[in-house]
């Protein structure tokens, strides 16, 4: 029974994988036959979003060059689905400050387009951002502002299929957050309600990372079989789309497992699959992450040469991702997009006060000019 069940997920993960391939040869082939500009965004944007879990590099290349398209031909939502795209794919490599300046930049479309959909997307993607740098004050009013807009679109709009997968990743990302702060109660609330949706939706490309999640809230609860069986779960998930990050986090989620439960060698073993998958994808917060773990380990072991090299790993991802540059530039882009916001408010406040102006003017003058014409016809009597 169990053979049959290996050869199955082996004839999947196959499957999978040559169905993701066969995709990208059609887009690449039908971006070089395109004979429009329309032809060749929509080939571009759609290769964007193919290559975002398994190669973030060449996502930035064909959003980069998606934009371009559409900043040409003026077609403003195509520049903020490109820019949102560019920011996807940094936030996935680690580099956040990039991931921000382009969500911003595409918010600022979005906004001036009045699209709630779009507004909803980029804010739950910044959300997402912030949570693992672990600036949970920032990410959980721009989830809850997401959820607020997607809610408010939906009144007046029959879901599609889209739709629905935007909201469980809203759930997804409030949950992440939730799980990362500790509250596991909350973090399961979420995450459930996502994790119906998802499957429902049959969306393999995030099952992994939320039955991760779920195992987490199992490990915080105390629930060890049922923490294992859920990363057991994501690992297999994850491997089936190629998704090298999805692979490490799940992974590096064993190893906290086994280590809490002092089953050294199997954390430690966890804890180099998660270090090797991060480094080869090229994933710097998740080599940060695992290194971190494994110089824990290893002083704990009393293995100093050892700590000693994962240290420096860990410290060469930290400077990395965590500059005092980077940093600062990360504080600007949040001073910056927070005073746009006010103007916009300040903007949209002496409009409406000019609009209530001219009405009253509009109405005195009728009034007057009610006045004149019954100050005429009395005379002319």
């Amino acid at each position: 029974m169990k053979k049959t069940a290996t050869l199955t997920l082996l004839l999947f993960t196959l499957f999978t994988a040559t169905a993701q391939k066969k995709q990208i040869d059609t887009l690449r082939l039908a971006l070089s036959k395109a004979k429009t500009d329309t032809m060749r965004y929509e080939a571009l944007y759609h290769l964007d979003n193919a290559y975002f879990i398994s190669n973030p590099d060449s996502a930035i290349l064909f959003a980069q060059q998606g934009y371009l398209l559409a900043e040409k031909n003026n077609w403003a939502s195509g520049q903020e689905k490109c820019l949102n795209g560019m920011a996807n794919a940094y936030s996935v490599l680690g580099d956040y400050v990039k991931a921000i300046l382009f969500y911003f930049k595409a918010l600022k479309i979005a906004g001036e387009l009045n699209d709630l959909y779009l507004m909803s997307t980029v804010n739950d993607n910044i959300g997402a951002a912030y949570i693992p740098q672990q600036d949970y004050k920032k990410a959980l009013p721009y989830l809850r502002l997401a959820q607020k807009q997607f809610n408010t679109f939906a009144l007046s709009h029959k879901l599609l299929f889209k739709d629905k997968r935007h909201r469980a990743f809203i759930y997804l990302n409030t949950g992440e957050c939730y799980l990362d702060m500790h509250q596991a109660d909350s973090a399961e609330y979420y995450l459930n309600i996502s994790y119906n949706d998802i499957k429902k939706l049959n969306l393999s490309d995030v099952i992994g990372v939320v039955q991760r999640d779920l195992g987490e809230v199992a490990a915080e609860k105390g629930n060890k079989a049922g923490a294992l069986q859920f990363f057991r779960q994501a690992v297999i998930n994850a491997k089936v789309i190629d998704d090298g990050e999805g692979v490490s986090v799940a992974c590096l989620s064993t190893a906290s497992l086994y280590h809490k439960y002092k089953q050294q060698d199997s954390a430690e073993y966890y804890a180099q699959k998660a270090l090797e998958t991060a480094a080869a994808g090229k994933f710097e917060q998740d080599v940060l992450n695992a290194g971190k773990v494994l110089y824990i380990f290893y002083d704990e072991d009393h293995n100093l040469p050892q700590a000693y090299k994962y240290f420096k790993i860990t410290t060469a991802a930290k400077d990395s991702l965590y500059s005092q540059d980077k940093v600062k530039q990360l504080l600007s882009l949040d001073f910056d997009e927070k005073e746009r916001q006010q103007e916009l408010q300040v903007a949209q406040k002496e409009a409406q006060k000019e609009a209530e102006n001219r009405l009253r003017t509009y109405v005195l003058s009728g009034g007057l000019g009610v006045l004149l014409l019954l100050a005429i016809i009395f005379l002319a009597k």
